[in-house]
């Protein structure tokens, strides 16, 4: 380029240097303004300009063009503005513009400012008009050039402060987020925290709660080690029962409380549980307290872990009353039994000793004037007596259903003193004369609730305790009688100071016949006293120990109603003369005939059939004032025979004679009146009695 200025003869060619050198200081001075200017518009990004901001683009242009203007259209002579330099508020402008509008705005000034310096250098007008070209173009390049210098450090600066605030708010942005995801994080965790807390809470609550009432449960709860057996923890109901606290059962195991077992034993025993054969174990044993007593228990055992410790869980019920209710039903099922049996052979022996009996009073009756043969005749009757009170006894001991109907409201310390005053005589007179001496206490006996009973079944019970008492003090002792009502019972508390009885002897004394006073004893008397209490809706139950005495503990219901012994209402019948027609049925011939030969003596007519069809058919046929029927015979019972009596228009009177000491019994529905009942074996006296009673003689 210069070469070409100085041949078109434009610059001597003693000027090619300094040419030279201003045509590439313009070039330099170019590029540094045309390529920001180029790189700005294609690097940006698109114009995206508000309202405001293309009017303050606006005004600032017309503040360039207008400074400009005056810097360079005014002649250069102009004293003003060679003294003040102008051109160089074009600075401030271009920082403006790179401030407000960034890189476009500062580049896009620089060459307007370039631009128009140029133009108006070159026609002469200007700041930077020299008297040779080359001068006014080299100092109008420097100053281009710092203008061009400027704009790139301010852009440049601008741009890496862009940068550093584009990075900065990405980072900002960044940090934003992960705050915000850290929040959202801490947000969930914290509210996941939040319900474990809570889940925590209820669970521990739950916890608490179940452990309270593990504690106050009335079953006993052990926990204890696997390994050493000693116990961890035992609840409330344990501690109370066994009379221990926690302190002292932390130094126990389970072998100190349960007397059957030993340590091999219950290895052996709980080896299953600790093997995983087995998920628990059930048994049954006896448990010790502190003061030395047993009770029956239930033992429910487990394996388990506490804290990642294997352990042992035992649930223990203690299961006295119902081994009491277990034994109470055995010994009434057993009664039950026997009293089957009893019922039956009592009542064929009861027809023997009818027969016998008959046959002795008629005896009696026809050798009345031989006195060695009525003494004869006087020794089976009481010999027959005695075996009607065995029979009686028999079913007395073996019935245990509960029955009032013949009971009434009676003291029970009145049938107590009753009992002692009856005892006396053993006890006292006969004692002293030996040289015994008993001692009865009856201080703690207090006036308590009357019971509904039948008193003298009561007073026998009370009797044949004492005689036990005192067959168990054979050298003398103390008894002790008290009594007491708690929550509707009435208690009766008697104590001896006797031999006391085994184990084996409490377990079985209460069976019929078992004794330990062989061969004098029958073994009934217990027996008895069981069946009557449990008659009367109570219980007996027995603490005694060898060497320690005997205390027998009997309960009944109390009651405050008065009830009297219900009377068998009478059919209202009249009969017109004392030759009556009788007939008799009973399926045993003797008794038949006994009759017959008694009544017919008596100046009676007499018919006698021994079953019930026959009976059934006499009696619709002929007219009968008196009927003596059995009620167990055969197909036909007695019972069939009375009901189609009571259904005859004009009915006869109705005597029962009977083997059976039970109750009458009839079936649902049945009607069944009757006018008296004699018992085999029957005194005739007292037959006539009723017989005379019914016709109204005597």
């Amino acid at each position: 380029g210069a070469s070409c200025i100085c041949a078109g003869d434009v610059v001597a060619w003693t000027s090619f240097g300094y040419t030279w050198w201003t045509w590439w200081v313009g070039d330099a001075v170019g590029a540094l303004v045309l390529a920001p200017f180029v790189l700005a518009w294609v690097k940006e990004t698109p114009i995206s300009w508000k309202y405001h901001q293309y009017l303050l683009a606006c005004i600032v242009l017309i503040v360039l063009l207008g400074l400009l203007y005056i810097t360079y259209g005014i002649s250069v002579q102009n004293a003003f503005i060679l003294s003040n330099r102008l051109e160089y508020l074009t600075i401030p402008i271009i920082v403006l513009s790179a401030f407000m509008f960034g890189r476009l705005g500062a580049t896009n000034t620089v060459l307007i400012s370039g631009v128009i310096a140029v133009l108006f250098t070159i026609n002469g007008h200007g700041p930077f008009v020299m008297e040779r070209t080359n001068d006014s173009l080299l100092l109008l390049q420097t100053y281009v050039a710092v203008l061009a210098i400027v704009s790139l450090f301010l852009t440049g600066a601008l741009s890496e402060r862009k940068i550093v605030d584009n990075k900065l708010k990405e980072l900002n942005e960044d940090l934003e987020l992960r705050v915000n995801e850290r929040t959202a994080n801490l947000k969930e965790s914290n509210e996941q925290l939040r319900i474990e807390i809570i889940e925590r809470g209820k669970a521990e609550v739950r916890i608490t709660s179940f452990a309270n009432i593990l504690e106050e449960s009335l079953n006993e709860i052990y926990i204890f080690d696997d390994k050493t057996l000693r116990f961890i923890q035992v609840n409330k109901g344990a501690r109370l029962n066994l009379g221990y606290s926690m302190e002292e059962l932390s130094r126990f195991t389970p072998l100190d409380f349960k007397p059957e077992f030993t340590a091999q034993s219950f290895a052996k025993m709980v080896e299953p549980l600790r093997t995983g054969k087995q998920e628990k174990i059930q048994f049954t044993t006896v448990h010790r307290r502190k003061d030395g007593s047993l009770y029956d228990v239930e033992v429910h055992l487990q394996h388990s872990t506490l804290q990642s410790v294997p352990v042992f869980v035992a649930i223990i019920l203690d299961i006295t009353e119902r081994k009491k209710m277990e034994e109470a039903l055995v010994q009434s099922e057993k009664l039950k039994s026997i009293g089957t049996i009893t019922a039956g052979i009592s009542h064929e022996f009861n027809n023997i000793l009818a027969i016998i009996s008959g046959k002795i009073q008629l005896l009696n009756v026809r050798y009345a004037d031989n006195k060695e043969l009525v003494e004869g005749f006087g020794a089976v009757l009481r010999a027959v007596n005695d075996g009607a009170q065995i029979s009686r006894g028999m079913l007395t001991f073996t019935r245990t259903e509960k029955d009032n109907t013949d009971f009434e409201s009676d003291d029970i310390c009145d049938l107590i003193n009753q009992s002692i005053d009856f005892t006396m005589p053993r006890w006292k007179n006969e004692a002293q004369a030996k040289g015994i001496n008993y001692q009865m206490n009856t201080e703690e006996m207090k006036r308590v609730s009357s019971i509904l009973c039948n008193p003298t079944e009561i007073r026998e019970v009370f009797i044949n305790i004492i005689y036990n008492a005192l067959d168990a003090m054979p050298g003398g002792g103390s008894f002790s009688i008290s009594t007491c009502c708690v929550e509707g019972t009435v208690f009766v508390g008697i104590s001896d100071t006797g031999e006391g009885m085994s184990e084996y002897v409490k377990k079985n004394m209460f069976d019929p016949f078992f004794t330990t006073k062989t061969p004098v004893g029958t073994g009934l008397g217990m027996s008895m006293a069981y069946g009557i209490i449990t008659r009367h809706g109570g219980r007996i139950e027995v603490k005694s120990e060898i060497g320690k005495g005997s205390t027998f503990t009997l309960q009944f219901p109390a009651t405050v109603k008065a009830i009297s012994p219900i009377a068998t209402p009478q059919p209202n019948q009249e009969i017109n003369e004392n030759n009556l027609r009788v007939l008799v049925v009973d399926d045993e011939e003797n008794i038949c005939f006994i009759l017959d030969e008694f009544l017919s003596e008596c100046g009676h007519k007499v018919k006698t059939v021994d079953n019930g069809a026959d009976a059934i058919n006499l009696i619709k046929f002929e007219d009968f004032d008196l009927v003596l029927c059995d009620l167990a015979m055969p197909d036909v019972s007695g019972y069939d025979v009375v009901e189609v009596l009571n259904s005859l228009e004009k009915s006869p009177k109705i005597g029962i004679i009977t083997g059976w000491n039970e109750e009458f019994k009839p079936a649902v529905g049945q009607e069944f009146k009757v006018d008296f009942v004699v018992r085999k074996p029957f005194d005739l006296s007292e037959l006539v009695k009723h017989i005379n009673d019914l016709i109204g003689i005597g």
